[in-house]
């Protein structure tokens, strides 16, 4: 097959031969496909996106559902979260893993705080897939819930590229609830049933339960919608792809029953016995990763509303060089213009450099005044920018001078 390179190539000089175009449109047509190699790799990612046993991603979590609006889907996007201020750290870690439980999973991840699930997944050379999951105490069973996949479900896939077509994929498992368990919760099932409407129960029978088992059902789709520049308060115009993903989630519970030694398996949902929506449990989600231009970090994670038009929740990279008071500090970053002075508020051990539209210097870069004389200064736009005491920039704010 014949490259697109070989090709735009052959055609500019078969172009400058047989039309004796002037030297510097040729020269431009040249640039021009250099240009379309150069942007060929700039919206696309190669299995490097992929995280390994071992990495640790570094987070401020954000929550802001009114100011985000999601950016809509294309090209050249200019993806602004500078003014993310308040927010806590967290840790991602994958570790890795090797076990009877899920044996073809070789990392694992925990999701939530308070009551972890753990995903455990199997990287290989272009995918992340989902082999198992364990609920642990997100539901209050004295046993542990785990749920085992086949591999049919992408967790991330590699590589990707601006307008990829989406990566659908679905996968089922199912866990089975011994009957003592369930009655040390919910007291004892066969009475419980007696009396319940069962379809196609002869008259003067009497069922008996057997177990209960819950069905999980989920379905991935990732797509690359958009590619822009993103800024974030710990980097600046950062080359991103963003990565769509949403997971669907639905959880079925079964009755297993005997009327005499026939078995029949019952949807409790149908019966209107233990209702178990799967909204109260894992609703669907639907996420937005921005991927960078090198490395496998996502540089952020937003989570998506109901309506896939703000981000509930955001969080973006800190880069493992903003300590825990700076995170704690940034609402406390603050500009404003008091007749002739510009007075800032910013913590003990920060500094500051404050520069004019065009890019000049209004001031030392370790300044600690906290009141600029600003009368001078001509009409227009300025931005201070606010470091910690290791130089990171933590914070940027615009201020206007009328």
């Amino acid at each position: 097959m014949i490259k697109k390179k070989t090709i735009i190539w052959f055609f500019a000089l078969k172009f400058a031969k047989n039309i004796k175009v002037m030297k510097s449109k040729f020269i431009f047509f040249l640039f021009f496909s250099i240009v379309l190699k150069s942007l060929d790799a700039q919206f696309s990612r190669d299995n490097s996106i992929l995280p390994s046993p071992g990495n640790t991603f570094e987070f401020v979590n954000n929550v802001n559902d009114v100011e985000y609006k999601v950016a809509p889907k294309g090209n050249n996007q200019k993806f602004d979260y500078t003014s993310l201020t308040d927010g806590m750290s967290s840790t991602v870690n994958y570790r890795s893993y090797s076990g009877t439980k899920f044996p073809k999973a070789n990392m694992r991840i925990s999701v939530g705080e308070d009551a972890p699930i753990e995903l455990y997944l199997e990287k290989t050379q272009n995918d992340v897939i989902i082999r198992g999951l364990d609920l642990g105490d997100a539901i209050p069973l004295p046993l542990d819930l785990d749920f085992r996949f086949n591999g049919n479900l992408k967790f991330l896939t590699s590589p990707i590229s601006y307008n990829m077509g989406p990566v659908n994929s679905q996968d089922k498992a199912s866990i089975t609830l011994p009957k003592d368990v369930i009655e040390s919760l919910v007291g004892n099932l066969d009475s419980l049933i007696a009396n319940a409407s069962i379809p196609g129960l002869p008259p003067g029978v009497t069922p008996k339960v057997d177990s209960i088992s819950v069905e999980v059902s989920l379905s991935s789709k990732i797509s690359c919608d958009a590619f822009g520049k993103i800024t974030t308060p710990t980097i600046a115009d950062k080359d991103v792809l963003r990565l769509e993903r949403a997971l669907d989630f639905s959880f079925i519970p079964y009755i297993h029953i005997k009327i005499g030694p026939l078995p029949l398996k019952l949807n409790l949902n149908d019966l209107g016995l233990f209702p178990l929506p799967s909204e109260d449990l894992l609703p669907s989600v639907k996420t937005h990763s921005f991927y960078g231009s090198s490395g496998n970090q996502e540089v952020v994670l937003a989570t998506l509303d109901s309506l896939g038009t703000n981000y509930t929740t955001i969080q973006y990279d800190k880069k493992a060089v903003m300590n825990i008071e700076s995170i704690s500090k940034l609402k406390d970053f603050n500009a404003f213009y008091n007749g002739r002075y510009l007075v800032l508020n910013f913590p003990d051990n920060h500094s500051y450099r404050i520069i004019d539209i065009l890019g000049k210097e209004m001031n030392n870069r370790n300044s600690i005044e906290k009141q600029i004389d600003s009368e001078l200064w001509s009409k227009g736009l300025y931005l201070t920018h606010f470091y910690d005491q290791n130089g990171i920039l933590v914070k940027t704010i615009k201020t206007v001078k009328q």
